[in-house]
């Protein structure tokens, strides 16, 4: 019996830290959830995002990681086994339930991206959307989705190369702004936010900054959601804490 267990460990899948790497990446980075916080706040908001990284960003990574190292052994890890097992079953079940709920329209946001991606690769515009019916349009985000599903059970490393190009891709797409960015004002490009002066980054604190503010914060969430596979990795004590 030992020695079967024995062999099964060894024959088990591990995933590399690089891998979670890459899919937290994806998670916490969004493109439109930095361009809204940008039309609600102006440049402000560089100040705001400078605040957040230390205030919210890296100590919330840093809970992540030690839930996450502390409870390697339990289930399949997450938000509903740290709350299982550091407060009771009840809660447990509750933080399962809302969170699910919560993913909801974000699945569904993702997989109609897709769509829009997909409608900009072929038609040079996101018109796609509007050539179908609503039914169409729905069906299509339906078998995204279960296209996603049905990869992740199928193939063994399935996850693994979705995390790896998605997370690659949207890390040099991040590099590649930046690059063009500098190259277009290289050439004569001029800055299309102004006034651009430093009076302009000083945030101006009212209600409609501390609500834009809520913003950010769902923006850069989303560790979490590689918890679970945490037992997956081959040593998660050490690896998933240098992935976050």
């Amino acid at each position: 019996m030992e020695e079967k267990m024995e062999s099964t460990l060894e024959n088990k899948h591990y995933i590399s830290w690089p891998v979670i790497a890459f899919l937290d990446f994806v998670t916490i980075i969004g493109f439109d959830d930095i361009l809204y916080p940008l039309q609600n706040q102006g440049l402000s908001v560089v100040f705001t995002w400078a605040f957040m990284v230390f205030a919210f960003v890296i100590p919330y990574e840093m809970s992540v990681s030690q839930l996450g190292a502390t409870f390697t052994d339990q289930e399949e890890g997450g938000l509903s086994s740290w709350v299982r097992h550091s407060a009771n079953d009840t809660l447990g079940y509750w933080t399962a339930w809302m969170y699910w709920a919560a993913s909801l329209p974000y699945i569904v946001d993702v997989a109609n991206s897709v769509i829009v991606s997909f409608s900009w690769l072929v038609l040079g515009d996101n018109s796609l959307g509007q050539r179908m019916s609503n039914f169409m349009f729905g069906l299509l985000t339906f078998i995204i989705i279960l296209i996603f599903i049905l990869l992740q059970n199928i193939f063994k490393k399935s996850m693994e190369v979705m995390a790896t190009l998605g997370g690659g891709a949207m890390f040099l797409m991040t590099v590649l702004f930046v690059i063009m960015t500098g190259y277009s004002l290289a050439n004569g490009g001029k800055i299309a936010t102004q006034p651009f002066n430093f009076s302009s980054f000083i945030p101006h604190f009212s209600l409609q900054y501390f609500s834009t503010t809520g913003l950010l914060m769902f923006a850069v969430c989303g560790a979490e959601l590689v918890a679970p596979y945490l037992i997956r990795m081959r040593h998660p004590q050490k690896d998933f804490p240098k992935a976050m």
